[in-house]
């Protein structure tokens, strides 16, 4: 039996992706030891699913359409740069999201709890933190790094709209070179 590794997702367009690159490309001048995620990668995710067979991957489809049929499209925006671990060795660099906030938590809650309604196993202990993952780090920064990065955290502006019109369920392929993402289903929001 073949599982699919599993997550559902707002994508980016263009426009945030273009500002994205802009704050990854300062990133990458002050630490250039670090290893950057592809920016195919970028996205925002609902839930994290995990290896799925197909009677799963079936019901997580019918979930991301209940909870998509209950919200409506709102706007976000990438914004600012934090990290997630400690101070001198992070595990992860990231961009915030800023805009309607209130509302993709809500959509968020709405996707939980059809996850929950159609039985697909998740892990919803951790508290929900939208972010747009940058690179994992796998050891920790010099000491010159933090200090660019702090700095870097410090930038202000937020990147154009993103129109939050879908939730995507996304297969993720794991390689030596990284992962691949690819859009299985696409479920509009109720009003597009």
């Amino acid at each position: 039996m073949a599982l699919t590794r599993t997550f559902l997702a707002i994508e980016l367009d263009d426009a945030t992706r273009a500002f994205i690159r802009g704050r990854v490309d300062l990133l990458r001048e002050a630490m250039p030891r670090v290893r950057f995620v592809a920016e195919e990668t970028w996205h925002i995710t609902l839930a994290f699913l995990g290896e799925l067979d197909d009677a799963q991957l079936a019901a997580a489809r019918q979930a991301a359409q209940s909870a998509a049929q209950q919200s409506h499209p709102f706007t976000l925006h990438a914004a600012g740069i934090g990290t997630f671990g400690g101070e001198v060795a992070p595990r992860v660099i990231w961009i915030g999201v800023a805009g309607m906030t209130r509302e993709l938590a809500t959509t968020q809650q709405q996707v939980v709890s059809a996850l929950h309604a159609t039985q697909v196993p998740y892990d919803d202990e951790k508290r929900y933190s939208p972010h747009i993952t940058l690179a994992r780090l796998r050891a920790p920064l010099a000491p010159s790094e933090t200090q660019q990065l702090r700095q870097l955290e410090t930038l202000e502006g937020h990147g154009p709209d993103l129109p939050a019109t879908a939730i995507s369920v996304m297969k993720s392929d794991l390689s030596q070179s990284g992962a691949r993402y690819t859009c299985l289903e696409r479920a509009a929001f109720a009003g597009e």
